[in-house]
C-alpha cells in the first residue's frame, strides 16, 4: 500500500486511496461499538495499517497539491472514516483507540486537516465540497479543540456563505449537520464557548433552514443545534417566530423532526424561564399531550420527559395538570418508572432506552 499510494501515476494513486476507504469501511459495515467490539482485532488492525504506512500524511499532500476530482474525493472520503477512529465498546479509558482520547482526530489536526476541509468547501466539484463539509463535521464532534480552531478560521462564516435558496438539499443537509454538531461541542465544552455574534448567526441560519425545504435530516438536525443555542438567545418580538416554528415542528410527520422538536422543547423548559413560558402560550403543551398517543414508544417517551419537565419545573397551569393523568397512564402501561437526580431533578429512566437516532 505505502509503494502504491506515493506513486506518481495518478491512477495507481486512486486504487490505492480506494483500497483505503474499503478497509476503513469495516466502521460502517459494523456500524455500533458493540458489533465492533466482536470483531476489534481487526478492526484496530486496518487502522494501525492505515497510519503504518504513512498514508495520512500522503494524503494531506495530496489535498494540498493534486488536482484530481477524483483522487481528492476519495482521499476526503478516507478522512472522514478515519477521523473519529475505530470507536470499539470496552476499550479502557486509558487507551489511546477511546474516544475521548480523540488520537485520529489530533493526528489529523496536527497535519493541517482543518484549513485544508475549509479550504475545499469552496472548489467547485461538488461531490468534493460536500465529503470536505462531512469530513470536518466528523473531526468536529464532540472535540472542542478542533471546534475552536474552526471557529478561528472563521469556519463558521465560511460555511453560512455557501448556503443560498438553490443551494443541492443533499449539501444544505451536509451544511445542517456540521453546524449542529459544532453547536453542540459549543454547551458541552465548558471552559470555551461562542461569542454572541456567532450565537446569533447560528440560530439564524438554523431558522432558515426550518423554512427551507421540507427534509427530515436538515429539519432535525436545525432543531438539535437550535436546542443548544435558543437558551442562550434574548426571545423578542422580531425573533419569537424560531420558538413558534420549533413548536410547530411537534407536528411534522416524521419522527426523527418530533423527537429533535422534543429535545429543543426539553432544553428551553430546563433552562429558560421567559422562553419555557413563551413555548407554553404557544400549545407546546397540548401538541405535545397528543404525542402521548402518537404509535412510536421513542416520541411517546420524549413527550413525557417534557411534560415532566415543566410539572418539576412548577408549571402548574390547568393545561399540564388536565394531561398529568395520561401521562402517568402511559408510564403505567409502558411500565416505565423514573428515578430522581437530587442534583438537577432531571428524570433518569429506569428502563434502558436510546438517543442513537438523535
Amino acid at each position: 500500500m505505502k509503494k502504491r499510494i506515493n506513486s506518481d501515476d495518478s491512477k495507481v494513486v486512486l486504487s490505492a486511496v480506494q483500497d483505503i476507504v474499503k478497509l476503513l469501511s469495516i466502521v460502517t459495515v459494523f456500524n455500533t461499538p458493540g458489533e465492533r467490539f466482536q470483531i476489534a482485532s481487526h478492526v484496530f488492525r486496518v487502522f494501525d495499517l492505515v497510519e503504518k504506512s504513512y498514508s495520512l500524511g500522503r494524503m494531506i499532500t495530496i489535498l494540498n497539491t493534486w488536482e484530481d476530482p477524483y483522487i481528492i474525493y476519495e482521499c476526503l472520503k478516507a478522512i472522514t472514516l478515519l477521523a473519529p477512529g475505530p470507536r470499539i465498546a470496552n476499550t479502557p479509558e486509558d487507551s489511546l483507540m477511546h474516544p475521548k482520547k480523540f488520537y485520529y482526530k489530533a493526528l489529523l489536526a496536527k497535519e493541517g486537516i482543518i484549513p485544508l476541509l475549509l479550504k475545499m468547501t469552496t472548489v467547485k466539484w461538488l461531490e468534493v465540497k460536500r465529503q470536505a463539509i462531512l469530513a470536518l463535521g466528523m473531526l468536529i464532534q464532540s472535540c472542542i479543540d478542533v471546534r475552536d480552531v474552526v471557529v478561528g478560521l472563521d469556519g463558521i462564516n465560511i460555511l453560512i456563505n455557501l448556503i443560498y435558496e438553490d443551494i443541492d438539499i443533499d449539501t444544505g443537509k451536509a451544511i445542517a449537520w456540521t453546524l449542529s454538531l459544532l453547536a453542540g461541542v459549543t454547551i458541552k465544552g465548558q471552559s470555551s464557548t461562542l461569542d454572541q455574534s456567532h450565537v446569533i448567526a447560528l440560530v439564524k441560519i438554523f431558522t432558515w433552514f426550518l423554512y427551507w425545504k421540507d427534509d427530515t435530516d436538515t429539519l432535525a438536525h436545525s432543531l438539535l443545534g437550535l436546542s443548544y443555542l435558543l437558551p442562550l438567545v434574548e426571545l423578542t418580538l422580531e425573533n419569537k417566530d424560531v420558538w413558534e416554528r420549533a413548536v410547530s415542528m411537534l407536528t411534522h410527520n416524521a419522527i426523527f423532526v418530533k423527537r429533535a422538536s422534543l429535545n429543543c422543547l426539553k432544553s428551553i423548559a430546563r433552562s429558560n424561564d421567559m422562553q419555557c413560558q413563551f413555548i407554553i402560550e404557544r400549545n407546546a403543551v397540548g401538541l405535545t399531550s397528543d404525542l402521548l398517543n402518537y404509535n412510536n414508544t421513542q416520541v411517546k417517551t420524549e413527550a413525557c420527559e417534557f411534560i415532566y419537565i415543566l410539572a418539576r419545573q412548577g408549571y402548574t397551569n390547568v393545561s399540564v395538570h388536565n394531561i398529568i393523568s395520561d401521562f402517568l397512564g402511559y408510564c403505567s402501561k409502558s411500565k416505565l418508572h423514573y428515578q430522581y437526580d437530587q442534583n438537577d431533578l432531571r428524570r433518569v429512566p429506569a428502563k434502558k432506552r436510546s438517543h442513537q437516532g438523535l
